[in-house]
């Protein structure tokens, strides 16, 4: 923009732009400004247990080892829960048929009705939505959480163990994990009248 204009006029347009703004504008306006992460502050939270904002953040960066990922091995791609689709993350997590059930039963017991595709896409979600009880807003974050770290680890028993996916036995834990831990942090009575007993 300023390269195809004279060496004077690009002088005289620093000197006016200088002269009305200053140099945290001048800053602003050259620096590149990039897209608006909203997961850091939805993932990193000190009532989450680390092994839940661990696997939640490899989630989100594009990092756990499903198998579109790991094609260079030249191994079946296919999704080990349905049998059916190229397992991806996204499809791991929100379009496979059995962990679908778990979200529906997850989002039915916290009162959530957006349809939820990808990871980033349910944290962003939340963290716009956040208007509620803050037991509320901490029981979605942990749930949300906890369900991706028990469908990460329910997927690899599959794989590694030969043995089945229970979707009732993640909503189960899901529920126990995050009771435990809202009870840790509030009183029995307020959390009984959030959630449920």
């Amino acid at each position: 923009m300023l390269t195809s204009l004279p060496r004077r006029e690009v002088a005289k347009l620093w000197a006016k732009w200088y002269a009305t703004k200053g140099t945290i504008e001048a800053y602003e306006w050259f620096r590149s400004k990039g897209e608006l992460k909203l997961w850091p502050r939805f993932v990193w939270k000190d009532f989450v247990p680390p092994k839940f904002f661990f696997t939640t953040w490899q989630a989100v960066k594009g990092r756990l080892a499903t198998w579109d990922r790991l094609g260079y091995l030249n191994i079946e791609q296919h999704c080990p829960l349905c049998l059916g689709d190229t397992e991806s993350a996204d499809h791991i997590f929100f379009k496979c048929q059995k962990t679908r059930d778990v979200w529906r039963e997850i989002k039915g017991w916290l009162g959530m009705r957006r349809m939820m595709s990808t990871i980033q896409m349910a944290i962003k979600w939340m963290t716009k939505e956040r208007h509620g009880a803050a037991v509320m807003r901490k029981a979605r974050r942990l749930a949300l959480m906890a369900t991706v770290n028990l469908i990460w680890r329910a997927r690899n028993a599959v794989v590694h163990d030969g043995t089945t996916f229970e979707p009732k036995h993640i909503v189960f834990e899901v529920k126990k994990i995050t009771y435990e831990i809202l009870y840790s942090l509030y009183p029995h009575d307020m959390v009984q009248l959030y959630l449920g007993a």
